[in-house]
């Protein structure tokens, strides 16, 4: 069930206007009618629908280069990060599978959706599933599966709030993944996360470290780079 409320613009209404003049009035600006000698524009604001989604239909979104993610029934659309969002993104990828791919220990996705019921589909901007999970994965045959990532990597671009990402972070954890950072490219540090309310911040300067994945550790002055 959704609820809409009605915000109502009202200009004066001066000289003779024709059909056709005012049906040339722009959509977007609303619902366009005459009312006591004036032009009345109602704009109605429809609260989010909140509802499950099929796989089916979220693939179904159009491709816009836009991110579609499924919060709480919710769909949230993100616009595509800029070129340092996308950088440290590409370099996460590089550096985790250097890790991973020597002992097959198992796979890293970019952006790639995972479920967590019907009503929530997030695509973290990087993330690590165990060796152990894959199999699951595979049994699912589905574009979105019922799996959590073991490890959970979003990187906060200036517009993001952080209630949101908290948000997101509880969807995580509570799905069974281990470990969430928050790369933070403007303060140059990174926030790894073992629990909703538990967090390590490493330094530009530091070396960054997971539990997830044996033997990683990440230098941060590779992933902020001046240059």
């Amino acid at each position: 069930m959704s609820t809409t409320a009605s915000h109502n613009r009202r200009f004066l209404l001066s000289g003779r206007w024709t059909p056709a003049e005012i049906r040339a009035i722009p959509e977007s600006l609303g619902n366009v009618q005459i009312a006591e000698g004036e032009i009345v524009i109602t704009r109605e604001r429809t609260a989010p629908q909140r509802r499950a989604w099929t796989d089916e239909e979220l693939m179904a979104l159009p491709e816009d280069g836009n991110r579609y993610e499924l919060l709480d029934g919710e769909l949230i659309m993100s616009p595509p990060p800029g070129h340092i969002h996308g950088n440290i993104v590409a370099l996460l990828a590089m550096y985790l599978n250097q890790a991973v791919l020597p002992g097959k220990l198992g796979r890293v996705y970019d952006q790639s959706g995972f479920r967590n019921g019907p009503k929530n589909c997030l695509a973290p901007d990087i993330s690590f599933v165990s060796r152990g999970k894959l199999p699951a994965i595979k049994r699912a045959r589905r574009p979105f599966p019922n799996v959590a990532p073991d490890l959970a990597i979003e990187v906060k671009s200036p517009s993001d709030r952080m209630s949101l990402f908290e948000q997101r972070m509880g969807k995580y954890f509570a799905a069974g993944t281990r470990e969430v950072w928050l790369v933070m490219p403007e303060r140059q540090e990174v926030r790894v996360y073992r629990g909703p309310e538990t967090f390590v911040t490493f330094g530009r300067d530091e070396t960054s470290e997971t539990d997830v994945i044996l033997g990683f550790k990440l230098p941060l002055e590779n992933l902020f780079q001046d240059d």
